[in-house]
């Protein structure tokens, strides 16, 4: 179900960035009353997506999201 509902963001931030001109996107985070989200493109048109706590810094997010990235980036291609 979360899949479904976030099928559309890699492409909907690939036409914003490229509409503001402001290059390739590489994250988005949100911050909600109860939780921050990052999301980051993956491999082959895929998505990271990353919950925290609110009270989560931004910055340690930003690392943990990356480090999954690779992760799966990685595995990904052991399976190639």
């Amino acid at each position: 179900e979360v899949g479904a509902e976030l099928s559309g963001v890699s492409d909907a931030a690939t036409r914003a960035t490229r509409h503001l001109d402001i290059g390739d996107w590489t994250a988005i985070a949100l911050e909600t009353e109860v939780a921050v989200i990052n999301m980051m493109p993956s491999v082959a048109d895929g998505l990271v997506l990353l919950a925290a706590s609110r009270g989560t810094p931004l910055g340690s997010l930003r690392r943990v999201i990356e480090r999954c990235a690779e992760r799966g980036r990685r595995f990904l291609e052991r399976r190639r």
